[in-house]
């Protein structure tokens, strides 16, 4: 059995809603920054044009919308999209910007700055903090972020979201090596201790979402 099985995924029909919604998948800068060459097509910024439209005709129909995002984007893009939003779903991985590098090849400057950028255009901000051992499972990260965010607009909650292996299952389809194959979730007791330190700097937080 697949680790998408074993979490239940699946197992019920989850129906429908009550009224439609819009799911916005990110917008990373890369692709949408005419100063990058993947970013240079009339095509993307025709997509950013496009999405700005529908998200409006979707918000005079009063339908919801809400978007996650790494915040790696350029403020252009923000200043057009986020306004049309009534949920940003915001990751932040780190506070320290060598250890977002050492991990994802990138500083996390832009990550912060735009955070920020995006807590003053959003009507809702709910923060996203994948906590992975090895990488920010310790308090001093956790705080770190959670000091961050008490600096941060309109940010309604905080999730803590436990490492876990279910992408693990997409590797064996590839073919390939799934490298994290020894690192475990993080203990329940761990989790809610960060949540503690988050909570006590008067940030609603939860655990998973």
């Amino acid at each position: 059995m697949d680790k998408f099985a074993q979490a239940g995924y699946g197992s019920r029909d989850i129906g429908f809603g009550e009224r439609p919604a819009l799911v916005m998948v990110d917008f990373q800068k890369g692709f949408t920054d005419a100063s990058n060459p993947l970013g240079r097509s009339d095509h993307v910024q025709n997509a950013v044009e496009n999405t700005a439209t529908l998200l409006a005709a979707c918000k005079a129909r009063g339908w919801h919308t809400a978007m996650e995002t790494t915040g790696i984007a350029s403020r252009a893009v923000l200043e057009k999209v986020i306004p049309l939003l009534d949920l940003v779903l915001l990751d932040i991985k780190t506070f320290y910007s060598e250890r977002h590098k050492e991990f994802t090849g990138h500083p996390n400057e832009t990550v912060l700055r735009n955070a920020l950028i995006i807590s003053k255009l959003a009507k809702n901000v709910a923060v996203r903090i994948p906590v992975i051992p090895g990488f920010n499972d310790d308090e001093q990260s956790i705080e770190a972020i959670a000091r961050f965010v008490t600096h941060m607009k309109n940010v309604s909650r905080l999730h803590l979201l436990p490492y876990h292996n279910y992408g693990q299952n997409k590797y064996n389809l590839l073919g390939r090596t799934y490298d994290m194959i020894e690192i475990k979730p993080p203990e329940e007791s761990r989790m809610h201790k960060y949540k503690d330190i988050v909570t006590s700097l008067g940030i609603d937080c939860v655990i998973g979402g």
